[in-house]
């Protein structure tokens, strides 16, 4: 698991220290003291959905597919704000089910910023120190929560870092999630006001730093070599070209990550057809 990560997850460092042996621990305690609460946060194509991806693969057999895991997109999910009361007491229902089927059982919120605070509320039973709730015991169950809040702070420290002449490497998470959690608390929606963020129920806030270029040709590699295309120096620069770089007086970060890129690749290296 943690292999996946350091070999197909690119400038992420904090998530590959702190992530992994997270949940790793959780999964081998065999009495937690409550749920493991992991709140994922930085811009668009830093990783966030994939990180999920590969923690779901590496701990059931059927990755997001499997029935032990249940997955949330806020836009989907839950798109009508009046519906909240509705919405609250059929992710209860779901939650209560999938423990009741299995005991580690996984949930995925996309999109927690776009999430009403009162629908979030909703979570605290399960993921506070409580031994059972009716007789089922939610203390062995992960919760990840993906959201887009503290970018802000994030990119701006990232940037203040490079521009002193340190080493991206170096940053720790004692260094940033301080500023990640203000994120959560301030911004307006999700976790903002929640009563997770009250009663301190959320474990590890885990920035996703903004990506540069040189994680944007490794994206590019690997996205030729899963084609099974041989990487081509060429088609890796063409698509990093592509991107635009912010900030406009210091263009060191690659908007939107490696979000399309992809794409891009598929544009540039076409697959002959058959």
């Amino acid at each position: 698991m943690i292999q996946s990560l350091s070999s197909r997850v690119h400038g992420q460092h904090l998530v590959q220290d702190v992530v992994m042996p997270a949940i790793i621990s959780h999964f081998q305690d065999p009495q937690p003291n409550k749920a493991l609460v992991i709140s994922l946060q930085g811009e668009t194509g830093t990783g966030k959905n994939f990180v999920s991806q590969l923690v779901a693969e590496a701990v059931f057999k059927k990755g997001l597919t499997s029935k032990y895991i249940r997955k949330f997109i806020a836009s989907v999910d839950f798109k009508l704000m009046n519906e909240t009361d509705i919405y609250k007491v059929e992710l209860a229902d779901k939650i209560r089910e999938s423990v009741m089927a299995c005991e580690r059982s996984m949930f995925i919120f996309d999109e927690v910023h776009m999430m009403a605070p009162e629908l979030l509320n909703a979570l605290k039973p399960f993921v506070d120190s409580h031994t059972e709730i009716h007789g089922v015991d939610y203390r062995k169950a992960t919760f990840l929560f993906l959201s887009n809040a503290g970018t802000t702070a994030i990119r701006k420290f990232v940037l203040d870092w490079l521009t002193a002449g340190k080493q991206r490497a170096d940053i720790t998470l004692e260094d940033m999630e301080g500023r990640v959690a203000a994120g959560a608390f301030e911004e307006k929606g999700g976790l903002k006001n929640s009563d997770l963020i009250k009663h301190a129920l959320v474990d590890l806030f885990v920035p996703f730093l903004p990506m540069e270029r040189k994680h944007i040709e490794l994206c590019a590699r690997d996205a030729l070599a899963s084609k099974g295309v041989i990487p081509d120096p060429a088609i890796i620069k063409r698509v990093a070209d592509t991107k635009v770089y912010e900030p406009q007086d210091n263009p060191v970060f690659a908007t939107q990550g490696c979000r399309n890129v992809a794409a891009k690749v598929n544009v540039s290296s076409p697959v002959n057809p058959v």
